[in-house]
């Protein structure tokens, strides 16, 4: 929640600073609530990339949520793009990386058109990969076209699967990383004996259908053997009706 009011005021700031008396010349030049970032101009739209919006995610922040970002000093250049979060990339994705992943991957992009906007229609854009892979970093990505359009156009990235990248979580009892991985790993446990209880019920489900499969098909004999007894009976019936029905001689 925190990180998304973070990347609203960006987009608020990215919008206001531009124009604000204090404003300087070059339009790509603004100040945010952490520093001063320096972005490009090209085809009519202003953008500023690889804007930090959190505190890098490594060390002892590796488990938690995201931290305020920090402040630096001088001017910050915000032409490239921050690094795309841990994941194997997909071989085939239609839309590769631009960027090496990384584990410092939380940074924003923003661009927005030229010129002078009082209020500009906000697009906010999270990539999808069902937390398995993806990034801000394609270029199939980019919010330029959609900035010619006259939109602020704001993407960022996200961590992904942990285990996927990083093996197993923390051990529940290090008091060194203050996170919610005891739940998780009781949670895990959970699941998998749940999964066994599946397995077994699954296996013993299998087993009655099998009983039930034979059972149906020595009901359907029994009902052939039925048919064919009834069949005889009817004829019988016949025959001794018939038998009955036969004009008697006189003996």
């Amino acid at each position: 929640m925190k990180s998304a009011l973070c990347l609203l005021a960006l987009c608020t700031l990215a919008g206001i600073s531009l124009h604000s008396p204090a404003a300087p010349a070059n339009p790509v030049v603004v100040r945010i609530d952490t520093g001063t970032l320096q972005g490009t101009s090209a085809g009519g739209v202003l953008s500023w990339k690889g804007i930090p919006f959190a505190a890098p995610p490594v060390g002892e922040l590796r488990w938690r949520a995201p931290q305020p970002a920090p402040a630096w000093q001088g001017v910050r250049a915000a032409s490239n793009y921050g690094n795309d979060c841990m994941q194997v990339p997909f071989p085939s994705d239609a839309a590769p990386l631009g960027t090496l992943p990384a584990e410092d991957c939380l940074y924003a992009n923003v661009w927005r058109p030229a010129g002078k906007h009082r209020r500009l229609p906000v697009i906010f854009w999270l990539y999808g990969g069902g937390f398995v892979n993806g990034g801000a970093s394609p270029p199939t990505y980019s919010g330029a076209e959609l900035a010619k359009q006259g939109v602020l156009f704001v993407s960022a990235n996200y961590r992904l699967a942990p285990r996927h990248v990083h093996g197993t979580l923390p051990r529940t009892h290090d008091r060194q990383v203050p996170c919610p991985a005891s739940r998780v790993s009781r949670l895990a446990s959970r699941v998998s004996r749940l999964a066994s209880r599946v397995s077994r019920l699954t296996s013993h489900v299998s087993r009655l259908a099998s009983r039930v499969s034979r059972l149906t098909s020595r009901v359907s004999r029994l009902t052939s053997h039925v048919s064919r007894l009834t069949s005889h009976v009817s004829r019988l019936t016949s025959h001794v009706s018939r038998l009955a029905s036969a004009p008697r001689t006189p003996g």
